[in-house]
């Protein structure tokens, strides 16, 4: 009987093992997974993955630097045709003198007509569309900034402005609110804003046939019949007549010097005659 030797079966059975160990190290099947297999499920995940693009960070746009940092200041002074030059308001509102009619000048030289509204500031854009709404250009900021430099004249007398000056000292109320005479420009600005709106209001009596001047109208087609009142403080050389529909004088007067004085105009009226004074309509 042939025996065989013990070494050569030990060996055989490793070699078996060692067969059934690798099978089972490539096998990558689920356990649990007894269906067919695809071929998506049969692929290897891919071992790279797209990445999202980042978005660039904006710039941010930058906030304009005030126009002052970029203009001076050619006065007149002390009323006998000198002029100073000032680098900052500041200087220009602790001179000693009067100072007037002022020229800012812009960037190198006098350049009244080019200034972009990229230099203006959010405070001096304000103070333009303050003054000048009807038509806020970047340049008047230069203007605003001159009357701002004077100590006197415009806006700092006691003259009463006009109207129009009435807007473009409001502005400048705006752009220099640190103004050594602050005051005084408020004050004469609300007093001129006042008579803007009473010329506004004026110019529409006008339109609606409620405020006349010198001349002939129609009571009923052309002005309201009622209360009227003579305009001015100071009544001279008047002369007003009611006339009814086959111009025969109603009521009529010449008025040298007067007070203020009322005219009332009936309703059976048909014109109304003014020489030499204004009226507005005030009652019916």
């Amino acid at each position: 009987m042939t025996r065989t030797p013990i070494r050569l079966l030990a060996g055989a059975a490793l070699a078996s093992s060692a067969l059934v160990l690798s099978a089972c190290a490539n096998d990558t099947s689920d356990p649990q997974d007894t269906g067919p297999r695809t071929a998506s499920q049969d692929a290897s995940p891919s071992s790279s993955s797209t990445a999202t693009p980042s978005s660039p960070t904006p710039t941010p746009t930058p906030t304009p630097a005030s126009l002052l940092e970029q203009i001076e200041f050619s006065c007149s002074v002390d009323d006998e045709g000198g002029r100073l030059t000032f680098t900052t308001l500041e200087e220009a509102w602790e001179y000693s003198g009067a100072i007037d009619m002022c020229e800012a000048s812009y960037g190198n030289g006098y350049v009244p007509y080019a200034i972009p509204k990229s230099d203006l500031s959010v405070l001096e854009w304000k103070a333009v569309q303050t003054s000048y709404p009807d038509d806020p250009d970047p340049d008047n900021a230069a203007t605003l900034y001159g009357i701002c430099a004077t100590n006197t004249g415009y806006g700092l007398d006691d003259e009463l402005l006009t109207a129009s000056q009435a807007q473009e000292i409001a502005g400048v109320a705006v752009i220099c609110p640190d103004h050594p005479h602050i005051d005084q420009i408020q004050s004469n600005g609300a007093a001129a804003e006042d008579l803007r709106k009473e010329e506004e209001s004026l110019e529409s009596d006008r339109e609606s046939g409620r405020f006349v001047e010198p001349g002939n109208y129609l009571v009923g087609d052309e002005i309201p019949p009622g209360t009227w009142r003579v305009q001015g403080e100071k009544v001279t050389d008047c002369y007003w007549e009611i006339s009814d529909a086959n111009g025969e004088i109603i009521a009529n007067n010449f008025v040298s010097t007067s007070a203020p004085f009322n005219v009332k105009i009936p309703s059976h009226a048909s014109g109304f005659t003014v020489e030499g004074c204004s009226f507005r309509w005030i009652s019916e």
